[in-house]
């Protein structure tokens, strides 16, 4: 009977430490995951991850969070508490603090969702602070049937959860995060980039330079020579082939035609409530597209048709600024200057600012820029996207673009005044 029983004893044993060995490597799995994380930035919180920014000037975006970037947006505006801020779809991601000589966030991607939005975000924040203006980027969809409100602000995304465990491991095995990168961030031997050497908060800055500078304006590292693109692949717009591909298929930015939705202008009419109650100045605008693009979406006559109808409703509207840049080329835009075939870049912006100026010089922007610098801008970075000489740009587009480092020059601490 002992014997039977030191014999049960151990092959209890036995299947203890086999049941062991075989749940180790989870034990194991699980705390280096949330090592590797949290060192990399992606389940901290906001407040923690923009007031490292404002102090060390570091660059952030999550590859792991769900949703859009209203949260982070809405967290930087109100400990920023800008007097000029920036609102819109991924399309105003390029404005940046040195065009302004006041302070400035870009709240570009917080309302990717459309009128509701752009209404939540501004409501929100005018609870706690008030800007003095407003530039707002307006999509064609905005007015039309297309509506992804609910997907854009999901609750406690910075959070651990079983995604984010598990995501990092199916990058390495697809190529996408090189195991040094990975190794280097879990043991904090890596906190940067080895294109930018900025700091970065999140897997995307420190594995491609990607990610939001501490004023909301957004990097784009697929343009910078070098740099590592694995991650960001499905981004890539070669000739513009996927914009174009989206524009036949009608979906995402150009779900709209014809008529104006009803529904969207009676939210249209509530979003300019809140800023006529809180009395903020409004420069609104139309994005420009690349001209390929645009060529083609014209060919539609039920979204020129739209467009048409858009354009007439905002020059309609008393008391705000309202400019059309849908054509890109009226801006004396190349091709070379876009991002992908429905963002541009920099200097596309400096465009803007100098056609709004030159336009209108009773705008509400005057104040806060100098004409003369944002022409020299444009002068210095022409054919390029990123207003950057520190980094030398590579033909991303494949569209046979030149992108010469401009001589002499050096934007680093570079300040636009009036």
């Amino acid at each position: 009977m002992g014997m039977a029983s030191k014999r049960r004893d151990s092959e209890y044993m036995y299947y203890l430490i086999a049941f062991g060995a075989t749940l180790s490597p989870l034990f194991l799995f699980v705390p280096l995951q949330c090592l590797f994380l949290y060192n990399a930035g992606e389940i901290r919180s906001y407040e923690s991850i923009i007031n490292e920014q404002l102090k060390k000037d570091s660059v952030y975006i999550s590859a792991l969070n769900e949703g859009t970037h209203y949260n982070y947006k809405l967290a930087l505006a109100k400990i920023v508490r800008p007097e000029l801020l920036a609102l819109g779809s991924s399309r105003t991601l390029q404005w940046r603090e040195e065009a302004f000589n006041s302070t400035f966030v870009n709240a570009g991607g917080a309302a990717m969702g459309g009128w509701r939005e752009a209404e939540d975000f501004l409501t929100e924040l005018v609870a706690v602070h008030k800007p003095t203006l407003l530039i707002l980027g307006i999509d064609f969809q905005w007015f039309g049937q297309f509506d992804n409100y609910s997907a854009h602000k999901p609750k406690n995304e910075t959070l651990l959860n079983s995604f984010k465990l598990v995501e990092p491991l199916r990058w390495l095995l697809k190529g996408k995060l090189p195991l040094s990168t990975y190794l280097g961030v879990l043991t904090g031997r890596i906190d940067e980039n080895p294109i930018t050497h900025w700091k970065g908060i999140g897997v995307q800055p420190l594995v491609g330079s990607n990610g939001f500078r501490k004023d909301g304006y957004f990097f784009n590292g697929k343009a910078i020579k070098g740099s590592d693109t694995r991650l960001l692949d499905d981004t890539q717009d070669i000739r513009f082939e996927k914009s174009l591909d989206r524009l036949q298929r009608e979906n995402r930015l150009f779900a709209f035609g014809g008529e104006l939705d009803h529904e969207k202008l009676r939210r249209f009419q509530r979003f300019l409530t809140v800023i006529r109650t809180s009395g903020i100045k409004l420069v609104t605008y139309l994005p420009p597209l690349a001209s390929p693009v645009f060529a083609k979406m014209m060919r539609f006559s039920s979204k020129k048709e739209h467009l048409e109808k858009v354009s007439a409703l905002l020059r309609s509207i008393e008391g705000i600024e309202f400019y059309d840049f849908s054509r890109g080329s009226t801006l004396g835009t190349s091709d070379c200057e876009f991002l992908d075939g429905t963002h541009p870049g920099d200097v596309v912006y400096y465009r803007m600012l100098e056609s709004i100026l030159s336009r209108n010089p009773a705008s509400s922007l005057r104040p806060y820029v100098s004409l003369s610098l944002v022409r020299e801008q444009i002068q210095r970075f022409e054919e390029r996207t990123i207003a950057d000489d520190n980094f030398e740009e590579g033909d991303f587009l494949e569209l046979g673009c030149a992108k010469e480092l401009p001589r002499g020059y050096s934007s680093v601490g570079l300040k636009i005044k009036p």
